[in-house]
């Protein structure tokens, strides 16, 4: 499986088409309460980072980092358990720590993103609410 990965700031291409993008494929497999979160996130006027992953020309994931050092991923259900999902994790820490941030954070929403954040050593810290997890860069 040949997979391409593209990182670009949103506000700068088609941001609108772009993000629409991404909210559609996204929209196909999550709850309304996820995805009104997410929404609220690809709706945002600010230069969120956008790391897309291709497969035969087709968007199959993607990452956001957003507030800056946010962090948001998304696997289509048929390409996950794949290493896709670390890949694009990596590579969002890899620019956060380019930008000189100490830490990242993600909020999983359930027990399989809890344990996925868990394994690349993502810890729930005090002083967040429950949904959020830290790791220092």
């Amino acid at each position: 499986m040949v997979l391409k990965f593209h990182t670009r700031k949103l506000i700068l291409f088609s941001t609108k088409t772009r993000k629409e993008v991404l909210f559609k494929l996204t929209l196909r497999c999550y709850n309304s309460l996820m995805r009104e979160r997410i929404n609220l996130s690809l709706k945002k006027e600010i230069e969120d980072i956008a790391i897309t992953c291709k497969y035969q020309n087709e968007v199959i994931a993607w990452s956001l980092i957003y507030n800056k050092n946010k962090i948001m991923v998304y696997v289509h259900p048929k390409y996950r358990k794949k290493g896709i999902g670390k890949k694009l994790l990596l590579r969002c820490q890899s620019y956060l720590k380019k930008n000189k941030e100490e830490k990242c954070l993600v909020a999983p929403w359930n027990n399989v993103s809890d344990s996925f954040y868990n394994k690349i050593n993502f810890k729930y810290k005090k002083g967040y609410s429950t949904f959020c997890m830290e790791k220092k860069l």
